[in-house]
């Protein structure tokens, strides 16, 4: 077993640089980009208990990018331990998101989500390898046309 230690400020760097990353391929609606930073044995759990693999998620993804109007996000990280070549950080995941409706219309929606989220070290770069979804809240915020619905 390795033992956990605070993780350099190169290495919270890196894990910021990656959250950045995932956000805009996700906002170019760019799967495989998005779907390069999801480890191939990841391991997704929902608030609900659910599981979800790495190849499931990327599909249910791919559902919202093909309504996809706005998108943004953010990291609250409230703690980061590093072992071995993995990086496990707990926090809120905060988006902000716009889908497609009835060809023309858009419904807005918060999503809240905090949980643990284990990022591993791979040659590419950080992937994500482990989520444990402690609480989500998801609220609608707003209804409109598609062409004038941004994502906040």
């Amino acid at each position: 077993m390795t033992a956990e230690s605070p993780p350099s400020a190169q290495v919270l760097a890196e894990i910021d640089a990656t959250h950045l990353a995932v956000r805009d391929a996700f906002r170019r609606r760019d799967l495989p980009s998005y779907a390069a930073f999801l480890a191939p044995n990841l391991s997704f759990q929902r608030a609900n208990g659910s599981v979800t693999s790495r190849d499931r998620l990327a599909r249910e993804v791919q559902r919202q990018f093909d309504r996809l109007v706005a998108f943004d996000s953010k990291f609250d990280r409230r703690s980061a331990t590093l072992g071995g070549n993995d990086l496990t950080e707990t926090g809120t995941q905060t988006a902000w998101i716009a889908l497609r409706i009835f060809a023309v219309f858009a419904l807005r929606w918060k999503i809240e989500r905090t949980g643990r989220y284990i990022w591993t070290r791979a040659a590419s770069g950080w992937q994500l390898r482990d989520v444990l979804i402690e609480q989500e809240r998801t609220s609608r915020t707003g209804f409109g046309l598609a062409s004038r619905m941004g994502a906040a």
